[in-house]
């Protein structure tokens, strides 16, 4: 796939945890789907809400549970003050009222989606898109995803011994929830970087008004030129760069591929959790990983052997 239009997305500007999904239930069966990877993107195909069937996009980087096109459910929304952060500034939400959602053999009822146009999203992963799921929902499981055979699979917290999981946990990233969303801590050179893991982007990105503030020494290396970064709201300039190294202990990573682009701020002043986001071309360098939300770690695995 070209470098060129790369999509940043999807709701990594979400300020907060939505309090919508306050009724959700913990879950109580194991979840396993095939998904297509789309530019690094994990895309589960045909899932059932409110009677329909369509799409949906795993995006850590959602602070909702699910976030659904508002296209699809006209004359069933609800309008709300609700907005978030996008690419383009700020946009609206609506509320929709979920009575069914099936997520592999867990049935979700009785609690509430939001609801915005996903309309620059469809152009990548396919007409039939009809929403996201995020972190609200997730955060009652073990999220793993197996980008070598492209499956997902969900093992609801505290239920079953791990040793039956058909995995081992090798080396970690701690993060913490920040306003609903996994953001870890490294540092580039001596300077402390609070970076956001986020299914939802294809690359990653820092924001250029922290690397401005980067000793020179350890700035990214720009590759020149500019090209368009789309998400919610429209689309931005970025500009292509390397990253010599970013140290998230124990590990430090080296020529890491990022995408300059200046985070929207939200208008209160409030400073955002995070200084950059790493994405797919982060995420997908072991062939399978893990969320764990119940330890807050982020782990890379190893398929157990027959």
């Amino acid at each position: 796939m070209r470098y060129l239009s790369r999509l940043l997305f999807l709701l990594s500007y979400v300020l907060q945890a939505s309090p919508l999904f306050a009724q959700v239930a913990r879950p109580a069966a194991r979840v396993h789907l095939p998904f297509d990877l789309v530019g690094g993107l994990v895309v589960v195909r045909n899932l059932e809400l409110n009677g329909q069937h369509g799409d949906f996009i795993l995006d850590t980087g959602s602070a909702y549970g699910l976030v659904v096109e508002q296209a699809a459910f006209a004359g069933k929304l609800r309008t709300t003050t609700s907005s978030v952060l996008g690419v383009g500034g700020t946009v609206s939400l609506q509320q929709l009222a979920v009575t069914s959602f099936q997520f592999g053999a867990t049935h979700y009822g009785g609690l509430t989606a939001v609801a915005t146009s996903l309309a620059q999203v469809r152009g990548y992963v396919g007409p039939h898109l009809l929403g996201l799921i995020g972190t609200e929902l997730l955060r009652d499981y073990e999220v793993v995803v197996d980008y070598a055979h492209r499956r997902l699979s969900c093992y609801p917290l505290g239920a079953g011994p791990p040793s039956t999981r058909p995995f081992v946990r090798g080396d970690s990233l701690a993060f913490t929830l920040e306003q609903g969303k996994p953001v870890v801590s490294g540092y580039i050179g001596k300077t402390r970087a609070r970076l956001l893991l986020d299914t939802g982007a294809m690359t990653n990105s820092l924001d250029l008004a922290f690397v401005e503030q980067l000793p020179p020494a350890v700035r990214p290396r720009v590759l020149g030129g500019s090209e368009p970064l789309t998400g919610l709201g429209g689309q931005q300039q970025a500009q292509r760069a390397i990253l010599s190294e970013l140290r998230l202990p124990p590990t430090a990573w080296r020529e890491l591929p990022v995408t300059l682009i200046r985070l929207a701020r939200p208008t209160t002043g409030q400073a955002l959790p995070y200084q950059g986001i790493l994405g797919a071309t982060f995420l997908t360098q072991s062939s399978m990983v893990s969320f764990h939300y119940g330890r807050h770690k982020f782990y890379a695995l190893t398929p157990k052997r027959p």
